[in-house]
């Protein structure tokens, strides 16, 4: 990366951490933990399940048109194993934006074979896959190129001055042209997290840094400070917005990288009483959107949930576990209740875009309570 362009951002970043500590006080000092105190009984051996093995995963065949640019990206799908060890009902999650490298994602997948997952010697669905697909060139440009940092340079000089509107407008037309190379995409999403900061934008500027750190290759293009800055600003967003699961999973990617110890440190009594606060008697409410997929994937870390406050049309929920799944055509006032046999789960709401609900995680206790 051109040294002025990293220090530029860096500088940005900074400024943007400062903010995010603070958040962080206001969060530590706001949330209110009540833990349930209970007995576990004994565990015994329910089943034995040896997971799916992959016969035949041949990559994406990299779309001509793209390679002859220099265009270079990824795609992240949900899909599912059946129990004939083939792949079914394949979504895609996330991209860089290319409909190419989509389409050219899931036919590849559609074609992988797998021996099945077993469960006491029987073959059953595995349904909690995920995969990423980078489409990188053997010999593409290792950096941003001409034109590209001209455009980023002329957004990054609007947005110092404080002209928000004239900056969104470049990368609109940046955006447009989507020729990116892996180091380009990363470094556009970072600039496009940090115009909807200044815009207000709380829900884009979660989307584009998740995207700025999505390549399979961590701090490769960003640089290992940027990355740890992303990370640390992505997990204050998911906070703001519900997103615990992916919180977590986020304060575990930070602990997990290099010389991350001091954003390690500042974060881990936030992530304690996170973690504290999911495992007691509260619900576990989030604000959730369809977006222009028609589709969004929610994590759970309970076995139970419902939905409330549908505003829209949901059409089905999809539930991927990791030893099974099941999908049902949404009803209002419903709860689902998953067996923790059938380990980690996501669910997959498909609807109409702009349908907005909210997502109630409960314990199953909790159900038995109102039942009883």
């Amino acid at each position: 990366m051109n040294s002025n362009l990293s220090n530029l951002y860096k500088g940005m970043f900074m400024r943007c951490a400062q903010f995010s500590i603070a958040v962080l006080v206001a969060f530590t000092a706001s949330i209110n933990i009540s833990v349930a105190k209970s007995d576990s009984p004994s565990s015994e051996l329910l089943y034995e399940m040896v997971e799916a093995k992959p016969l035949e995963r041949k990559a994406a065949r990299y779309p001509e048109e793209s390679a002859r640019r220099g265009q270079e990206g990824w795609v992240q799908v949900s899909y599912v194993i059946d129990n004939n060890g083939q792949v079914i009902d394949p979504v895609i999650i996330d991209s860089s934006g290319v409909k190419d490298f989509e389409k050219a994602t899931l036919r590849a997948i559609k074609k992988w074979q797998y021996s099945p997952a077993m469960r006491d010697g029987e073959p059953i669905q595995q349904c909690q896959m995920k995969v990423q697909m980078d489409f990188v060139l053997n010999n593409g440009s290792d950096g941003v190129r001409k034109r590209f940092r001209a455009m980023y340079m002329k957004a990054s000089d609007y947005l110092e001055q404080g002209n928000f509107v004239e900056a969104d407008d470049v990368l609109s037309k940046m955006k447009s042209r989507k020729i990116w190379n892996m180091y380009e995409n990363a470094w556009f999403w970072m600039l496009d997290a940090k115009v909807a900061s200044a815009l207000k934008d709380e829900s884009r500027e979660l989307s584009s840094l998740s995207r700025a750190v999505s390549s399979n290759d961590g701090d490769k293009y960003l640089g290992s400070d940027n990355f740890l800055l992303s990370q640390q600003r992505i997990f204050i967003l998911q906070l703001k917005s519900e997103l615990y699961t992916d919180a977590l999973d986020t304060f575990q990617i930070i602990e997990d990288s290099p010389n991350s110890q001091k954003i390690s440190a500042n974060l881990l009594e936030t992530a304690k009483k996170l973690e504290n606060y999911m495992n007691s008697d509260q619900l576990l409410v989030r604000n959730q959107k369809i977006g222009s997929r028609g589709v969004e994937v929610h994590k759970l870390y309970r076995n139970s949930f419902g939905v409330s406050e549908l505003n829209g049309n949901l059409e089905t929920v999809d539930i991927r576990c990791q030893s099974k799944r099941t999908k049902f055509t949404f009803k209002e006032d419903s709860m689902w209740s998953v067996p923790a046999s059938w380990g980690e789960c996501s669910v997959l709401f498909e609807g109409d875009e702009g349908t907005s609900f909210k997502i109630v995680e409960v314990n199953p206790e909790q159900i038995d309570d109102n039942q009883s």
